[in-house]
């Protein structure tokens, strides 16, 4: 049985580079930049950054507080219209492996060997005028290594960049949290399309993409997934899809317990920009005894999203 990929966190450009620092190594993406013999080879400072009239228009024409398939459909198909709109971002990426690989925790909580927690925090302002983007991060990790080593960090004074080269015909992308095993630096040559998706603060399409990984996912049947969608009395729109699985675990090893998976992504859109996106892949153990929720798997993106 396939869960949906508990990795899927590299896709888009301040993602990809954000998720790169996981400290098990997990480093790639799936979007791919444009390179100098690209037919996109043209590099202009003319990046639009207004807000689209699309998604407010289409809005308008919802009827009902509740939202049916084919309107949240029809918003999807639009979602990323305003993507560079938002000049800033506050990005929080939680993850944590806790699984009991020694059967030693049952319901409490007890590191073994290739458990983790970590927390990465990011608050990005993009300047339209330059080019750039600049935020600070914070890095909050604890785990252990296959081989029982230890890794602790608590990282508060961490930076993040994105500058133009000229000279060199370069975008550099940097995030430097103080701890040489975790910076990374990437250089991608500078297209007006390159760019334009550096200084991309909501990577819609990241979480589009997990939308359509829950619609396609074998592990989720149809009946354990569900689209929602309404509009708020502030006129704001909340609409996602969320699945769960639940399994019932009877063993020797453990205490009896009900495994429970859950996939989210949610979306809320205020004023036709996107406010905040959502991503979660969660994994709980349901102890019926102790009637304790023990935390297994988790990763979680939150990007709140603004004008400043």
């Amino acid at each position: 049985m396939q869960k949906i990929n508990a990795s899927i966190l590299t896709c888009g450009v301040i993602l990809a580079l954000l998720t790169s620092c996981d400290i098990n190594g997990n480093n790639s993406s799936s979007f791919t930049y444009v390179g100098p013999n690209s037919s996109s080879n043209i590099f202009v400072y003319n990046i639009d950054f207004s807000k689209k009239d699309d998604l407010s228009n289409l809005i308008e024409t919802f009827t009902d507080k509740t939202l049916s398939i084919k309107e949240i459909e029809s918003v999807l198909k639009i979602l990323n219209t305003n993507d560079l709109h938002a000049n800033n971002s506050k990005l929080t990426i939680k993850e944590s492996n806790l699984y009991d690989y020694s059967n030693n925790d049952n319901a409490e909580t007890v590191f073994d060997a290739n458990n983790f927690d970590s927390l990465l925090e990011m608050n990005l302002t993009r300047d339209n005028d330059n080019y750039n983007v600049t935020g600070d991060a914070t890095f909050d990790y604890y785990g252990i290594d296959e081989d029982g080593t230890v890794k602790d960090y608590d990282i508060n004074d961490g930076k993040y960049f994105v500058n133009i080269d000229i000279t060199s015909s370069t975008i550099m992308q940097i995030l430097d949290l103080k701890e040489e095993t975790l910076n990374k630096e990437y250089s991608y040559y500078l297209t007006d399309y390159n760019l334009q998706n550096s200084l991309n603060l909501t990577q819609t399409d990241y979480f589009l993409d997990a939308i359509n990984d829950i619609k396609s996912s074998t592990f989720y049947s149809e009946n354990e997934k569900a689209f929602y969608g309404e509009i708020k009395d502030d006129s704001s729109i909340n609409l996602g899809v969320i699945a769960k699985k639940l399994f019932s675990v009877n063993s020797e090893e453990t205490k009896p317990h009900t495994i429970s998976y859950s996939t989210t992504v949610d979306i809320v859109l205020k004023d036709g920009m996107i406010t905040k996106l959502v991503y979660s892949d969660l994994v709980e153990a349901e102890f019926t005894e102790e009637k304790e929720t023990k935390l297994l798997e988790k990763k979680t993106i939150t990007n709140e999203l603004s004008i400043i």
